[in-house]
């Protein structure tokens, strides 16, 4: 294999969904497509289609790890600002935490399937649809 650089910018062009891993066109390279690589990652969030990501790729060799998607002009975080952790998720739903008030906010509706203990007071706005 040539000598390729081992930081690479691709898009995912097929996703293996049972096996957490993807194919990754390279469009610099006239299109050259990764063999299956996996994510980094600790969570389930696979990307979509045409998504731009971060591959690491070892020096000659057609192993890799897709590090995940890539900020840029066409995707730029939602609320972006110092002191926050947010995760949003495809259909509009999000979950963000703000460390200086230590309020964890969820964008969309909840539903627990336990028991749900208020240590604190329970403020409700609108109305039970029961």
């Amino acid at each position: 294999m040539a000598n390729v650089d081992p930081v690479r910018i691709g898009y995912i062009s097929t996703i293996d969904y049972k096996n957490g891993t993807a194919t990754v066109v390279y469009k610099e390279c006239e299109d050259s497509v990764s063999p299956e690589l996996p994510f980094l990652s600790d969570e389930y969030d696979m990307p979509d289609i045409d998504d731009q990501v971060i591959v690491v790729t070892p020096q000659d060799t057609t192993r890799g790890l897709i590090l995940g998607k890539v900020y840029h002009d066409g995707n730029r975080p939602v609320e972006g600002r110092k002191g926050i952790w947010r995760k949003d998720f495809k259909g509009g739903g999000y979950l963000q935490y703000d460390f200086a008030s230590r309020r964890f906010t969820v964008g969309g509706s909840l539903t627990v399937t336990g028991d749900l203990h208020v240590g604190g007071n329970l403020t409700v706005s609108g109305s039970y649809p029961g």
